[in-house]
């Protein structure tokens, strides 16, 4: 059996369409049908219920795409491992802007004076919700996640990081007072906040949920997809800005910029370092995992060869 009809049927199962799946796969919606109808005929069964608007799967149909997906992971895993053999496994990580920013320099450093053999490397940022689905699809082996609350790391490998302090910083133009500040008197300002999923603005929205509050209640908002026209946008005095306290350190100590807390809020979001499970014991990942927590200032929660090599 060729696997395409396996891909053909996962890709069914998720659109509920042919049409859709012929798009997506770039293949023409009479093909889609077939690879169904010949799949069905081969196992004797219709794996899906073809009377509703969607298809959707028979109980047959669900059997056959758990099985279908082991069976393209274990592909997958094949093809990848045979090109490592002669290309070797790139390392892949992902984090979030602000940790690229302050932390993810120090990392890298300290991992390319100690691996220099290792040619292939690849820093994304992802905000945490693709930052899992990246994982979980073997797309990337490691990812530093900021979020707020609990989330579902059951199935990887995860180290507890420090916590990431956040703060509304402000110009010293716009006279708002340092340290605590009142909710109302933030209000009066433009506020810079970062896309939805990132996890700023997230501990930011359920902050002010628990006042019966929203974005909206700002003067204004400006919604940005970078940290450097956030504070340089600040600086500037044009708004205010809810965003990690490391980021503007020297700023702050410089009295470029002011940091406000506001009475009752958290100002604090958790950091984890999420490993795909079947990578853990990689060498260069498990290198790479010592050379973050070092940047902490913290020991290495695994052994690092490349350490003592």
């Amino acid at each position: 059996m060729e696997t395409r009809y396996l891909r053909t049927l996962a890709v069914v199962a998720q659109t509920g369409s042919f049409s859709k799946t012929a798009q997506q796969l770039h293949i023409t919606q009479s093909a889609v049908s077939q690879r169904i109808k010949w799949l069905e005929d081969h196992f004797g069964r219709e794996l899906f219920n073809r009377t509703s608007t969607r298809l959707l799967l028979t109980d047959a149909g669900k059997v056959a795409l758990e099985k279908a997906h082991e069976i393209l992971a274990l592909e997958d895993q094949m093809v990848e491992e045979l090109e490592n053999l002669e290309h070797g496994h790139p390392l892949r990580v992902s984090c979030t802007p602000t940790f690229g920013t302050v932390q993810l320099p120090q990392a890298l450093n300290r991992f390319m004076l100690r691996n220099y053999e290792i040619t292939d490397i690849q820093l994304l940022f992802h905000v945490p919700e693709q930052a899992m689905v990246e994982l979980r699809e073997g797309h990337i082996e490691l990812a530093v996640i900021e979020h707020c609350g609990r989330m579902d790391f059951e199935e990887f490998a995860t180290y507890t990081l420090p916590d990431d302090e956040l703060v509304f910083v402000s110009a010293h133009t716009l006279n708002l007072p340092k340290g605590r500040c009142e909710l109302s008197q933030l209000r009066e300002h433009t506020l810079y906040v970062r896309k939805e999923g990132c996890s700023s603005r997230s501990l930011l929205e359920n902050n002010l949920r628990q006042r019966h509050l929203s974005l909206r209640d700002f003067r204004k908002t400006v919604v940005t997809d970078g940290l450097v026209v956030t504070i340089e946008a600040v600086r500037a005095g044009a708004g205010i800005a809810f965003i990690s306290r490391s980021l503007v350190e020297k700023d702050l100590a410089e009295g470029i910029l002011r940091e406000h807390h506001v009475h009752g809020f958290n100002h604090q979001r958790n950091r984890t370092l999420v490993v795909n499970w079947n990578r853990r014991n990689d060498p260069a990942v498990k290198a790479f995992i010592s050379c973050i927590f070092n940047t902490f200032n913290l020991p290495s929660p695994v052994e690092d060869d490349s350490a003592t090599g």
